[in-house]
């Protein structure tokens, strides 16, 4: 998009194109990327408060797709984060599409490579993301209240990917919550309903 404006405005065609073959020299030109066009941040948790989740991220827009420099800059990273987009913006007239990291893992292979590349402002947003991201503990993983085990299992324990063969459906007192389903494992619901139909007279 820039070569173009630029031809554009020069009324001339410029010369050929001719991509770095190294990975060092293609770090190079993504680390000035990021440094023009990049951000780092800190978000707070959707759902456990005083956590904080670091983000890096390369917006772009254009007319016909994910633009080719943020192709490029995700292949310098070997392909590490993924493209969101385009999405229309009221900012942009075109279409707007995002490089985004927010994996712990993934931002340490993405800012380490970089470092060596991207100015001192950038450098020093990018070490407090990753301070924040190092230092803060690991968040359990799924609904408590499936259990300590994690979502997959509900609270006594049962794989509730392989005993759940139809949605749940309420008999009149669920019909305000439209995911219980999500939290219902259908063996536990079974198992209930041949206990109450045992202590019937």
């Amino acid at each position: 998009m820039k070569r173009a404006e630029l031809e554009l405005a020069l009324g001339a065609v410029l010369p050929e194109l001719s991509w770095p073959g190294s990975s060092n020299e293609e770090l190079a030109w993504a680390g000035g990327f990021f440094d023009g066009e990049g951000s780092t941040y800190l978000l707070k948790h959707r759902t456990h408060v005083g956590y904080l989740v670091p983000v890096i991220e390369v917006p772009q827009s254009g007319w016909e797709g994910a633009p080719e420099v943020l192709l490029r800059f995700q292949r310098a990273l070997d392909g590490v984060g993924p493209l969101y987009g385009p999405y229309v913006s009221d900012s942009t007239e075109a279409p707007v599409s995002r490089w985004k990291c927010a994996a712990r893992d993934d931002l340490q292979l993405v800012i380490h490579p970089l470092m060596p590349f991207i100015g001192s402002v950038k450098r020093e947003q990018a070490r407090a993301a990753l301070r924040v991201a190092n230092t803060q503990p690991d968040l359990p993983r799924g609904n408590p209240a499936f259990g300590v085990a994690g979502a997959r299992y509900c609270r006594r324990g049962q794989d509730r990917w392989n005993v759940r063969i139809g949605p749940f459906k309420g008999r009149g007192r669920n019909v305000e919550d439209p995911l219980v389903h999500l939290r219902q494992c259908l063996q536990c619901v079974r198992d209930g309903a041949r206990r109450k139909k045992k202590q019937r007279p």
